[in-house]
């Protein structure tokens, strides 16, 4: 009678491997042993998942930077060096331009009380100018609230501008940026039409 136990466990297939064993032919697979396959599920989708992620976040940091060094002004990017971190870059910038100091506020207020519409000029890049500074001011921690900048704005315009003024304090309701703006662009439109050689003044000098 044969009295050779069977492999209970993977362990005591393992001994009779290496035993030589001539029950337990060496490409026969252990009793309840898992299979292959399943053992590489896990850690396959794993990695795939680690790896995708790694990707998407390098893609999204890689854009980020491209946005950030691509909105810097040329001649300014000897400042960056050779960039890779997008925070980093910002980092930069902002220590190097808007530092939170007295100094900057002084200047930037200095800028606005003397930004002034000159006749002739765009109230659409004026607009623009001013409210950069008003950008650069909250930057730098002192932004500028309220109806402030409806009151900067109208008290920058010139005496070409009176009526208009004139017409907006006399609402009962203070007019919004928006109200302001609008009026302002209606307003130069009327002063250009108003300053452009009508067709009879040039029939006139041809004659």
């Amino acid at each position: 009678m044969d009295n050779t136990r069977p492999p209970q466990n993977v362990g005591d297939y393992a001994e009779l491997v290496e035993d030589d064993d001539p029950l337990v032919p060496k490409n026969q697979a252990p009793p309840h042993a898992p299979p292959p396959s399943s053992l590489l599920i896990i850690p396959v989708v794993s990695i795939a998942h680690r790896t995708g992620s790694y990707y998407t976040d390098f893609i999204v940091k890689d854009r980020a930077l491209a946005i950030v060094v691509l909105s810097v002004d040329p001649t300014l990017l000897y400042i960056l060096g050779e960039p890779t971190d997008p925070v980093e870059v910002w980092k930069t910038l902002s220590e190097q331009y808007q530092k939170k100091t007295w100094t900057n506020r002084l200047n930037l207020r200095r800028r606005l009380h003397s930004l002034k519409l000159k006749d002739g000029e765009s109230v659409q890049s004026h607009i623009k100018e001013m409210t950069e500074i008003f950008n650069d001011l909250a930057i730098v921690g002192d932004t500028i609230v309220d109806d402030d900048p409806v009151v900067y704005l109208l008290a920058s315009l010139p005496e070409s501008y009176d009526v208009l003024v004139t017409a907006l304090e006399a609402n009962e309701t203070f007019p919004g940026m928006k109200t302001v703006i609008e009026s302002l662009t209606h307003e130069e439109k009327k002063l250009q039409d108003c300053t452009k050689p009508s067709s009879t003044d040039g029939g006139a000098m041809a004659a």
